[in-house]
């Protein structure tokens, strides 16, 4: 349902900046891509590689991690302890707690490295835990296209929150 809620909200973002749009939920504990869009650039980024065994290692999933309650995310890290240098080095419940709060408080997730630049937002609806996530070359992540991008992303997640919720 939440695939389908999305879909205009994903196809009409991918026209606006050609990159790389992941949809991922949280469900049973773990994370799933349900839905993509892939940039129909030359240079883009395989989001593939977002596919990460444990939500730590990709942005999406570290958006997912942040909706989570206390009991969740201390299920979550039983099953997958902690990031360590998969993510700053988070050895400890309260320093992921820290850092799922910048994100919560920030509303978004970044990573960006010299080749790949990450983005991901939360989808806020009635039991769902869901993110939507772009991936491009960091060399694209600059200037206007920088504001298109996160502006873009924003509209998106919320839109696809309104076509769920209604």
């Amino acid at each position: 349902r939440l695939a389908k809620a999305a879909e205009p909200a994903m196809l009409n973002l991918s026209q606006k900046i050609n990159e790389s749009i992941v949809l991922a939920v949280y469900y049973q504990g773990e994370r799933f891509v349900i839905s993509k869009v892939e940039s129909r650039q030359p240079l883009k980024v395989d989001t593939s590689f977002s596919l990460a065994p444990d939500a730590y290692g990709s942005v999406t999933g570290r958006t997912l991690l942040s909706q989570l309650t206390d009991k969740e995310l201390k299920d979550y890290t039983k099953r997958h302890r902690f990031p360590g240098e998969k993510w700053n080095g988070i050895n400890n419940f309260v320093s992921l707690q820290r850092e799922l709060i910048k994100i919560k408080r920030e509303k978004m997730a970044i990573r960006q490295d010299k080749q790949i630049c990450a983005l991901a937002v939360s989808i806020i609806g009635e039991e769902l835990i869901a993110s939507l996530g772009i991936y491009l070359p960091s060399v694209r992540f600059k200037g206007k296209h920088k504001r298109e991008i996160i502006k873009g992303l924003k509209d998106a997640a919320k839109e696809a929150s309104i076509r769920f919720n209604y």
